[in-house]
């Protein structure tokens, strides 16, 4: 069978072909992508978010394969600006973690 998401090379063809009249061939087709961040240093830094990240990881579900202890350093580290970038994305990706963990009730 045909597969409907890629065409030559190209992914999303399905997609791309429905927009071939409402979209300019320049955009459609391109190869690059356009991204955006997200304003992270100043959701963590915020004070609604500084409390919350204190207090899961007081008591966090991800005990098991996050050191909270270390985390909660880094996190401090990061409000006295002192965390390259690389460290932020993985504060950021272990408090989502522990949030998802939470809001689907895991224990691992």
């Amino acid at each position: 069978s045909k597969d409907l998401n890629l065409f030559r090379g190209r992914g999303k063809w399905a997609l791309r072909k429905s927009f071939k009249t409402k979209i300019p061939k320049s955009i459609l087709f391109r190869k690059s992508k356009d991204a955006f961040g997200a304003p992270m240093k100043e959701y963590l830094s915020s004070k609604t978010i500084q409390d919350r990240i204190i207090d899961i990881f007081s008591n966090p579900f991800s005990y098991n394969f996050i050191d909270s202890k270390k985390l909660l350093q880094k996190y401090n580290n990061f409000l006295a600006g002192n965390m390259e970038g690389e460290s932020l994305d993985m504060l950021t990706k272990c408090f989502l973690l522990e949030e998802w963990m939470r809001l689907f009730q895991v224990r691992i």
